[in-house]
């Protein structure tokens, strides 16, 4: 399973309290947590992030999801982020025609 799945469901399980950037390393191993919420973020999902200490004293940020997409627009079967650089609408078999192949022939 992606990370970015892991960080939606602990956001979800976790509701208005959010979730600590600590919790998502140590209990999903999620490593760069800003990666993975820009990733739910291309996929409509909105997630705020507030800087924060954690119990030890150390710096991270609190990830709250204020809106959930899937709920939203219940697209729920659209699963992975766009390569970077590629628009959300764009697919992985998007071909102009002169490109296709031989046998795909307009």
């Amino acid at each position: 399973m992606a990370q970015y799945h892991d960080m939606l469901r602990m956001l979800r399980e976790a509701g208005a309290e959010g979730v600590h950037t600590f919790t998502f390393r140590s209990q999903a191993f999620i490593g760069n947590p800003s990666e993975r919420r820009d990733e739910l973020q291309t996929l409509g999902h909105e997630i705020n992030s507030t800087p924060e200490k954690s119990p030890s004293g150390r710096w991270g940020s609190r990830y709250v999801l204020t809106r959930d997409a899937d709920v939203v627009s219940g697209d729920a079967g659209r699963r992975h982020p766009p390569a970077k650089g590629q628009t959300p609408d764009a697919t992985l078999f998007d071909v102009a025609p002169e490109r296709r192949p031989h046998w795909e022939a307009a």
